[in-house]
C-alpha cells in the first residue's frame, strides 16, 4: 500500500487537492477532522483540556477559537495541548492505515497540516506540498470566519518555513493558478506515484 502525505500552509487549497483524490476513490485521512472529533466527542480529553485551559470552555464545550488564541500565543501552552491531542490523533491514523492495509487499498492519502513539523513524512512513501502565493493566501484566509491577520501570523509562526518544506517534499503543487492547471499537476503527480515500483 502506497502512503502519500499531503500538507500545506493554511489557505493553500489542500481541500481542493483532497477532493481530486476523493474523485479517484482514494481513501483520505484528515488530521484536522480527527482533532475536531476528539475535541467534540472524547469526554476524557475534553475534561483534561478544560482543566488546563478553563478559559477555552464555553457552555461545557471547548471553544476552538478561544483555545487556538490561547495556545498560538504561547509555545509552552501549545506544546502542552499537543502532548494531549497528538497521541490521540496518532492512534486514529494508525487505525486508518491498519484498516486500509487489511482492505488491500493500493494507495491512501494522509492530509496532515503539520506533516513535516511532526516528522510524519518519515512514515510516508511520498509527500506532496501544496503552496500558494502570499497574496492569494491572504485573500483566501481573510474570507474565513473568525480569522484576522494577527491570528494568521500566530498560526504561521508555529509552522515550518515553506522553503524548508519544499526541500523535504517529493512533489510540490503551486495552487496559485487556475483550477485546471492545478488539477493537471495533481493528476500528473498521481500517475507518477502509481507507476513507481516501491
Amino acid at each position: 500500500m502506497i502512503v502519500v502525505g499531503l500538507t500545506g500552509s493554511i489557505g493553500s487549497g489542500k481541500s481542493f487537492i483532497i477532493n481530486f483524490f476523493k474523485s479517484k476513490q482514494i481513501p483520505i485521512y484528515c488530521a484536522d477532522n480527527e482533532v475536531k472529533k476528539i475535541l467534540d466527542k472524547d469526554v476524557y480529553t475534553k475534561r483534561k483540556i478544560i482543566k488546563i485551559f478553563p478559559s477555552a470552555c464555553v457552555n461545557k464545550k471547548i471553544d476552538k477559537n478561544k483555545l487556538s488564541s490561547i495556545v498560538f500565543n504561547d509555545k509552552k501552552k501549545l506544546k502542552k495541548l499537543e502532548s494531549i491531542i497528538h497521541p490521540k490523533v496518532g492512534k486514529t491514523k494508525k487505525n486508518f492505515l491498519f484498516l486500509h492495509k487489511k482492505k488491500k487499498s493500493p494507495i491512501v492519502v494522509l492530509e496532515i497540516p503539520i506533516l513535516f513539523e511532526t516528522k510524519g513524512h518519515k512514515n510516508c512513501n511520498y509527500t506532496i506540498l501544496v503552496t500558494v502565493t502570499k497574496k492569494e493566501q491572504l485573500k483566501r484566509i481573510m474570507k474565513r470566519k473568525n480569522m484576522n491577520r494577527e491570528k494568521l501570523n500566530m498560526i504561521m509562526k508555529n509552522q515550518m518555513p515553506e522553503k524548508r518544506k519544499k526541500k523535504l517534499a517529493d512533489f510540490v503543487i503551486n495552487n496559485s493558478f487556475s483550477k485546471k492547471k492545478t488539477l493537471k499537476k495533481a493528476s500528473s503527480i498521481l500517475n507518477k506515484i502509481l507507476s513507481t515500483d516501491l
